[in-house]
């Protein structure tokens, strides 16, 4: 019997551990190019996220534009001209709806002719200027739509993922936004409610579709503060096992200190320690002094004498005959 590992998932709903092969609009041919991206199972897209969020305004009539607006308009292409002779050169396109006309102009855009033809729908989202008293956007985005799409106020908006020549951003949001409504909410909850009220953190599950799938840019900015806040606090919680391990069942030769051995040490220093080396000092040779292996990060600004810090712990371990490596 299949399970949902083998299966479409027309045919079943996703699973986390589903390849990505089985994803509708994915197939063996871009499962190999998602492979490229480290991206092998559902959970794996889940956790492909945005590298950028575009919100683009709703579209406008083009009959409404005013200059100096930044607007989307969505209308169709009617003519497209290649400018060569003009300095700098320029490719544009006529665009139209029921309420009037615009130009659209890219410098240098004579590559465009191949993607943008009369008689396709176009979304372009740009600052709207006057030239010649005929309304122009130069350099807008854009986006090809068929005619069933033209009324999409989300054709130039949503996330920006990191894409390639052959797996395009626009493809991967589509094919992430196909499984979120089902897969995010299998992202299983791990923070304890309460202390999500404390930290006032939304659920990992909303934050997953808001993530993929914001409707605003506060509601992206909750997912993603709980996204980092998830990743701090696993971090903290490798960092406290490790420590707690350390602690429990891991030894360390306790380093003798004494005053004899700070001397020796000192002579060694053409100068003082300033006080903050000194309290430093003191805690690191306390620690060292115990049974339990020391993990320590040292902050100082560049010259504030962190390594003659480091050389005395160095010196106090080769006093008490142990081998020391500087790195």
């Amino acid at each position: 019997m299949a399970s949902t590992k083998d299966t479409p998932l027309k045919d079943n709903p996703p699973d986390l551990s589903t390849p990505v092969q089985f994803v509708k609009g994915v197939g063996p041919a871009r499962a190999q190019l998602f492979a490229e991206l480290g991206v092998q199972t559902v959970a794996d897209l889940m956790d492909y996220f945005p590298r950028d969020w575009v919100f683009a305004p709703e579209p406008v009539a083009i009959g409404e534009l005013r200059p100096g607006q930044t607007v989307t308009v969505v209308g169709l292409i009617e003519q497209t001209e290649v400018m060569s002779r003009r300095r700098p050169p320029r490719f544009q396109v006529l665009l139209s709806d029921t309420t009037g006309r615009c130009w659209l102009v890219w410098f240098h855009g004579a590559y465009l002719r191949r993607q943008l033809e009369p008689g396709q729908v176009l979304a372009a989202s740009g600052k709207v200027g006057l030239y010649k008293h005929q309304l122009q956007m130069v350099n807008p985005r854009f986006t090809v739509l068929d005619e069933a799409h033209a009324g999409d106020d989300t054709a130039l908006g949503g996330p920006v993922y990191p894409a390639t020549a052959q797996l395009p951003s626009r493809r991967i949001r589509a094919i992430i936004r196909s499984i979120l409504p089902v897969a995010s909410e299998q992202m299983e909850e791990f923070c304890p409610a309460e202390l999500r009220r404390r930290n006032h953190l939304v659920d990992r599950s909303e934050a997953y579709r808001q993530i993929h799938d914001p409707v605003d840019t506060d509601h992206l900015a909750r997912a993603r503060r709980r996204l980092k806040y998830e990743e701090l606090f696993l971090m903290q919680l490798g960092l406290a096992l490790r420590r707690h391990h350390a602690q429990h069942d891991a030894v360390a030769p306790a380093m003798t200190w004494s005053e004899a051995i700070d001397r020796r040490i000192r002579r060694r220093f053409p100068f003082l320690l300033t006080e903050d080396q000194e309290t430093v000092i003191r805690e690191i040779t306390a620690d060292m002094g115990r049974s339990v292996p020391m993990n320590r990060l040292l902050q100082g600004d560049v010259g504030s004498g962190k390594t003659v810090v480091a050389l005395y712990a160095a010196l106090l371990a080769v006093a008490n005959k142990r081998q020391v490596a500087i790195m």
